[in-house]
């Protein structure tokens, strides 16, 4: 009786001992998970704010090179317009290169202005003025002296960024506004453009709020994932024995790896089936973030490459295939050029594009590329689509990937324009040296009939000369005669 109650006794010892073990595990393995979960969470959310700050200051670079760009290529329209027009009048050049600054519209509600250093506004909130605007005392609503600003820039070599407010074009609602201004020395002008910030500002919070949405979908998954490992442990435990406590330090020991450097988890090392398949869903995870991490990245770079570029430039990315080489991405300044719509030449070769003699030259160019050498950089013939040539300006560059060079980026500028200025040119130029000869052969001519008129005109002189020497001396021998009859 008394053996059967020590039995008891020690069974019920038994029976606390396991529950002890039991909640154990599961209290561990528990805390591991939501520790996980939370390091997860909070690195997560670090890595939100350090893109968002990320795209913040890669925006405010592309909004400030976009509005510099503008304001350069104002600048050399000038120098073109004086280049392509020297005779013209330069006061009726000035007034047309006014005009055509002030029809300019950049994105974001954005336009040109242009100012003289003596404060007098030439092209004013997107309108060429007929009568100058006195600038000198303009101020924003917050009291900042624009015109000081603007003077400020003009001594810049490299200009001035500044920020301000004021109103939008055919509104007195001042709105905050960003604006870069560079000094034309040449005539003493303070050329600048700016935009308005409201609309960059939403794409940015556009952006934010998509990796808002997926940082809450990850949460999400990571929080159900977290539930799935902790019932399932629940269930696990209560079926293996006391080798569960190696396998769960080692099992710990894993996912702190994993939490602090996503070091994936040797499968290999665990025994138990369901452990390996949660460490296996949590590797799947690790490589679908870094995947995932790696792709937004790539797809990042590749966008600010393409996209920032003006319509007017286009970007091509290719492969490294020699003659074989394949188009990778379009951007739509190429589109333009080309007269290609991105879906059609994407996977095509880039031989499409290119004159039949040049395509032997792409290994060439490529293997200068490899060697950290320069490709080709100058004025070529490219081929728009139906076979059109045109002159283009073409350079090309390597294309890194993780330190390596994966391909090329093509950039392309249509120069049709000047190379049909430059043949027009060429041509008046040969037609006046033959008029200038066919008139030079004309003189020529008058000038040896007017020596043959003079030697005429010289026999003529001596003859008439001669006659009168002679009728001279007959009247003189008539006096004689005379004289000696009346003697």
């Amino acid at each position: 009786m008394n053996s059967s109650k020590d039995m008891k006794l020690r069974k019920n010892k038994s029976t606390s001992i396991k529950k002890s073990v039991f909640y154990s595990l599961i209290s561990i393995i528990t805390i591991s998970i939501v520790l996980l979960s939370a390091i997860w969470y909070f690195n997560k959310k670090q890595e939100l704010i350090n893109t968002t700050e990320y795209i913040k200051s890669q925006q405010l670079n592309q909004q400030k090179e976009y509005l510099k760009e503008e304001v350069n290529r104002a600048i050399d329209y000038i120098t073109f317009t004086l280049e392509f027009h020297p005779q013209n009048n330069i006061d009726t050049l000035k007034n047309e290169i006014l005009e055509y600054l002030a029809r300019i519209r950049l994105k974001y509600r954005g336009y040109i202005f242009v100012n003289t250093i003596e404060g007098q506004a030439l092209v004013f909130d997107g309108y060429k003025l007929n009568e100058y605007k006195n600038i000198v005392d303009m101020t924003d609503p917050d009291g900042i002296r624009l015109f000081d600003l603007e003077k400020k820039g003009y001594f810049l070599p490299d200009g001035l960024y500044f920020d301000y407010s004021f109103k939008t074009i055919n509104s007195n609602i001042p709105e905050a506004k960003i604006s870069y201004v560079k000094g034309y020395e040449n005539w003493g002008w303070i050329i600048g453009a700016g935009f308005y910030k409201y609309e960059p500002t939403q794409e940015i919070n556009y952006i934010e709020e998509e990796y808002k949405s997926r940082f809450r979908k990850d949460g999400l998954f990571i929080l159900l994932l977290s539930i799935f490992l902790i019932v399932a442990s629940y269930f696990i435990v209560r079926h293996i024995d006391y080798r569960l406590f190696w396998q769960i330090n080692i099992f710990k020991r894993f996912l702190k790896d994993a939490a602090k450097s996503d070091q994936l988890i040797d499968l290999q090392s665990i025994q138990f089936t369901e452990l390996k398949a949660i460490g296996k869903s949590i590797n799947q995870m690790i490589i679908e973030k870094n995947d995932l991490t790696n792709q937004i990245i790539e797809k990042d770079k590749n966008l600010k490459s393409i996209f920032e570029a003006a319509d007017n430039i286009g970007f091509i990315f290719t492969d490294l295939g020699g003659e074989d080489t394949i188009i990778k991405e379009f951007s739509p300044g190429a589109e333009k050029i080309f007269k290609y719509k991105k879906e059609e030449i994407i996977s095509k070769k880039i031989a499409l594009l290119h004159p039949a003699k040049d395509i032997p030259n792409f290994l060439k160019m490529q293997e200068l590329l490899k060697k950290g050498l320069h490709g080709f950089h100058g004025e070529t013939t490219l081929i728009r689509k139906n076979n059109k040539p045109f002159d283009a300006f073409f350079t090309i560059y390597p294309h890194f990937k993780e330190n390596k060079i994966v391909g090329t980026i093509g950039i392309t500028i249509d120069i049709t324009k000047r190379k049909t200025v430059e043949r027009e040119l060429e041509k008046l130029k040969k037609n006046l040296e033959k008029i200038i000869e066919k008139r030079t052969l004309e003189l020529e001519s008058k000038n040896e009939e007017l020596l043959k008129s003079n030697k005429k005109l010289e026999n003529f002189n001596q003859l008439f000369i001669g006659r009168e020497f002679r009728i001279k001396e007959l009247k003189d021998k008539i006096k004689i005669l005379e004289k000696q009859i009346k003697s």
